[in-house]
């Protein structure tokens, strides 16, 4: 199955990416948006649905990472290379406290 990224979906996937451990919950996501909290999860449902995000479950929040094969999309229409600059900016705010998908550490996205 080939996934097909919107122009609606990148920031939302970018954010993911940029995160710590590529993987971030619902409240974390909700707190780099201005999209209210139902708008992120629908969002996210719907990304999900078309393959885009993968939901983690079995910690204290679920977690949402992106699929590889998105990742790969990502690459090939250069939407990629901006995530660097994401995750400065937000490891700068963040400091270095444990994100909520802090056990989501194997994914490899580099």
């Amino acid at each position: 199955m080939s996934v097909e990224v919107r122009d609606g979906d990148v920031v939302r996937l970018q954010q993911i990416l940029a995160s710590r451990n590529a993987a971030l919950s619902l409240r974390e996501l909700c707190g780099r948006s201005s999209d209210t909290e139902d708008e992120i999860r629908d969002h996210l449902q719907g990304l999900e649905e078309r393959g885009l995000v993968d939901r983690v479950e079995g910690c204290e929040r679920d977690c949402y990472r992106v699929s590889r094969e998105c990742v790969e999309r990502l690459r090939e229409a250069n939407l990629y290379r901006q995530i660097g600059i994401l995750y400065d900016m937000y490891e700068a705010g963040e400091g270095r406290e444990e994100t909520d998908c802090g056990w989501v550490d194997e994914l490899g996205y580099g």
